[in-house]
């Protein structure tokens, strides 16, 4: 009688066998990426700063350092560099325990005051107000920025404490903070908890999540690939003002089996002004101004007129109007310029090629 043979994959050992080496090489793997993930985002400390260890979260004093977004070659974007001692608040010599006692403080007024209802942090939050991950970093704040002179202030952390806590007094966008009744010492912490935010690096996971994209985009068509055409795409750099640079698509290409796009970036976004008409809203006239704030009439001429800028495509407002300038810079205060109430995006120029595997954002 011969004898019955009966396939591996109707086995019910087989697959109990097979069911506890997944289960346990699974469990090996999650253990492994738990200890991971810990040292990924465990924070530095101050000997890591002073033998120039770089961690991706920083310790606490390293508000006593100057902190930069600079491009590295290797990973093909900008990441934070610590570089030399900077005063903060008039001193370079936080201890550890006063540094994290600040920027606790800054954090718990982060909860209390609930910023994240209109700001977005480290990827959290809404996106009614800037992003503030970055925002130690914007040049705005420099010493070239316009909000130094604007506060009457002397640093930059001296320009965002005063603004925290008066937000109304310095109107800097038609999106106006309201008054928070935060305090010097509360306002202290939260820049603190703003520049140590700015030192922590945001983009190593993201990159390697974009490598697999990579991966499994180049396998897809040229026709599926299409449909980011028209779309908003971040690359995960920052430009010169310390903003994401953003790009508009305009066309996606396969060269030599590599998806790439062609993209226009977006310089900023312009605030637009009109010039209403009181009896047909529909006859309100657009008004044209370049990055100088200088209106141009229908032929791009300059009128003479200008509109005050806190930065390109954002117009001041004083006492509720816009603030105009004529010919000789003397303010005028009778005009009828008023904001639309809308925004529109100004473009480069130029078209940017760009790999789909720098792509970090498409919106």
């Amino acid at each position: 009688m011969s004898k019955k043979v009966v396939s591996v994959w109707t086995s019910i050992p087989f697959w109990r066998r097979s069911a506890a080496w997944v289960t346990g090489f699974a469990a090996i793997l999650l253990i492994w990426l738990t200890f991971d993930s810990m040292g990924q985002i465990s924070m530095g400390t101050d000997a890591d700063l002073k033998n120039g260890i770089t961690k991706r979260v920083p310790g606490p004093t390293v508000i006593n350092y100057n902190i930069d977004y600079k491009m590295d070659t290797r990973r093909g974007h900008e990441v934070p560099v610590i570089g030399e001692k900077e005063k903060f608040f008039g001193r370079d010599d936080w201890s550890e325990e006063e540094a994290a006692e600040l920027l606790h403080l800054g954090k718990l007024g982060s909860q209390a005051k609930n910023c994240m209802n209109c700001h977005t942090l480290l990827g959290n939050g809404a996106y009614y107000a800037p992003d503030l991950t970055k925002a130690w970093l914007d040049p705005a704040w420099g010493p070239n920025g316009a909000y130094l002179g604007m506060t009457n202030s002397t640093t930059k952390e001296e320009a965002m404490s005063k603004f925290l806590q008066n937000p109304s007094q310095f109107p800097t966008h038609q999106r106006m903070m309201p008054n928070l009744g935060i305090t010097e010492k509360e306002a202290m912490g939260l820049v603190a908890f703003l520049k140590h935010m700015s030192s922590i690096d945001t983009n190593q996971e993201m990159i390697k999540a974009m490598q697999g994209m990579q991966t499994a985009f180049s396998q897809s068509s040229l026709s599926n690939a299409a449909g980011i055409i028209g779309k908003n795409i971040e690359d995960g750099n920052v430009g010169a003002d310390g903003v994401g640079k953003a790009y508009t698509v305009r066309s996606v290409e396969n060269i030599d089996g590599e998806i790439q796009v062609k993209a226009q970036q977006i310089l900023y976004l312009e605030d637009r002004v009109i010039l209403p008409d009181s009896t047909d809203s529909t006859k309100n006239q657009v008004v044209n101004y370049n990055t100088a704030g200088e209106i141009l009439d229908d032929k791009g001429v300059k009128t003479g007129n200008k509109i005050v800028l806190s930065k390109p495509g954002q117009p001041v407002i004083s006492d509720g109007k816009l603030t105009i300038l004529n010919e000789n810079n003397q303010i005028i205060t009778d005009h009828k310029y008023t904001l639309a109430g809308v925004s529109a995006a100004v473009y480069s120029d130029q078209l940017t090629n760009l790999p789909f595997s720098n792509i970090t954002k498409i919106f």
